[in-house]
């Protein structure tokens, strides 16, 4: 009798970003197509810079967002979990 491989759909990886403004800009701007960040529990993983345009604030992006990829581990969804609040004295 086969055993089936169970099959998985999606993978979910947690990141935490702190970007400054002035940077992603120039990522956004071309100066690099993905980026490398580390994930909770410490592994590496790549995606579309452009995924987060809609996060960039004039502070830039300090935000906590889940990746999600497919089994082929190809980028297919990024939700911003939590939003840090930034506060001028």
């Amino acid at each position: 009798m086969k055993r089936q491989a169970r099959q998985i759909s999606q993978i979910k990886l947690q990141v935490e970003l702190d970007i400054a403004a002035k940077r992603y800009l120039a990522i956004y701007a071309g100066a690099a197509k993905s980026l490398r960040v580390i994930a909770a529990g410490g592994l590496g993983v790549q995606f579309p810079g452009y995924e987060l345009c809609e996060y960039l604030t004039h502070d830039g992006i300090k935000d906590l967002f889940d990746l999600y990829f497919d089994c082929t581990q190809k980028p297919q969804n990024l939700k911003r979990v939590y939003q840090a609040v930034s506060c001028a004295l």
